[in-house]
């Protein structure tokens, strides 16, 4: 319950003025998010992994704090028990502007965890849905949690998804680029907002 009520906190706290809410570079967000889970972690006997060249841009602390937290704490309690060696890796990367669309930090979250029964994969971000009852037991959640980095990330302008590509599960969310030189050629080398 504990949880489920941090989750709607700072939620409420995304939705206020946007100019009142503090930013800080992926890195340093990343970083806060494994120091908090490293318990969690070391319980389920899980590394975690946050890959060196995790683009160095501007985002909204609160924002992203929170689609790491959830994204990295579901990871780490669906860890596969039987699998010798359990990981959880954050990476990044720049998707460069074009024509039509701007420049977007997105955020991934890879593990060879459980994954998810392909039945359950289009449903994964709706509110109360919980993908892992039938197969794990003891594992505490509302199935909130996918449905606030949705909402989160929509409300910022971005979007969150789920791949499934050679046994791992990778979970993902895009942000437009804050403040950050435009990785494309044609504008001169001027920053973004």
């Amino acid at each position: 319950m504990r949880v489920a009520l941090d989750n709607l906190l700072e939620l409420t706290r995304l939705s206020s003025d946007s100019r009142q809410q503090r930013h800080v570079l992926l890195p340093r967000a990343a970083a806060e998010v494994v120091r908090q889970l490293r318990e969690l972690a070391r319980s389920r006997q899980a590394s975690v992994r946050v890959a060196a060249d995790l683009p160095e841009v501007e985002v909204n602390a609160a924002a992203v704090e929170l689609c790491l937290m959830n994204y990295l704490s579901n990871a780490l309690k669906y860890a596969d028990s039987d699998k010798g060696e359990r990981w959880v890796e954050i990476s990044g990367r720049i998707q460069p502007a074009s024509n039509d669309t701007p420049a977007y930090a997105v955020v991934e979250v890879t593990d060879n965890g459980a994954g998810v029964p392909l039945q359950h994969r289009d449903k994964l971000f709706q509110r109360f849905f919980r993908a892992g009852m039938d197969s794990a037991t003891g594992i505490e959640g509302t199935g909130l949690g996918l449905s606030i980095v949705r909402e989160a990330v929509e409300a910022l302008g971005g979007r969150a998804w789920a791949e499934f590509p050679d046994g791992k599960s990778v979970f993902a969310f895009s942000l437009p680029v804050r403040r950050a030189t435009d990785p494309h050629p044609n504008d001169g080398g001027r920053a973004s907002s």
